[in-house]
């Protein structure tokens, strides 16, 4: 943390830690449910690049728990790609978020369909609204 000359914080939007994966062998024998975050983040930053079966196999049982060294370990597969690798996982990713979308506007299409015909059939805004999960306003306006 941030403080001045006589040790007040200055602010507490950030803080600096400095970590000393020197030492941290100890880490791999303590059962992965018993490591703190901090901890799971050493043995991630230290073994992520290691190819040994026990440092992923620990590694794997530490995504399992946690998102985040999941996703940066994710993150770091995909930068560690070649160029083409990397082109054809992003055209994939593409691809996958664009069938997502579409799903979602059709479904969404679907829901303003249903809202129409029941407000065709005099059901309420507030009602149609409910069961739709369409915002009042935008049924206010179908």
């Amino acid at each position: 943390m941030f403080r001045d000359a006589k040790g007040n914080p200055i602010t507490d939007d950030q803080t600096i830690i400095f970590l000393e994966l020197t030492k941290i062998r100890q880490l791999l024998k303590k059962p992965v449910e018993e490591l703190t975050d901090i901890e799971r983040w050493l043995l991630f930053f230290k073994y992520a690049a290691d190819k040994s079966k026990a440092k992923r196999k620990r590694l794997n049982e530490i995504m399992k728990r946690n998102e985040a060294v999941k996703m940066a370990t994710q993150i770091l597969q995909t930068i560690s790609r070649s160029e083409r690798e990397r082109s054809l996982y992003e055209s994939q990713l593409i691809y996958e978020l664009d069938q997502r979308s579409e799903k979602a506007s059709a479904v969404l299409e679907g829901k303003r369909e249903v809202a129409k015909t029941m407000k065709q059939d005099n059901v309420p805004d507030d009602v149609i609204s409910k069961y739709t999960n369409i915002p009042l306003a935008e049924v206010a306006a179908l």
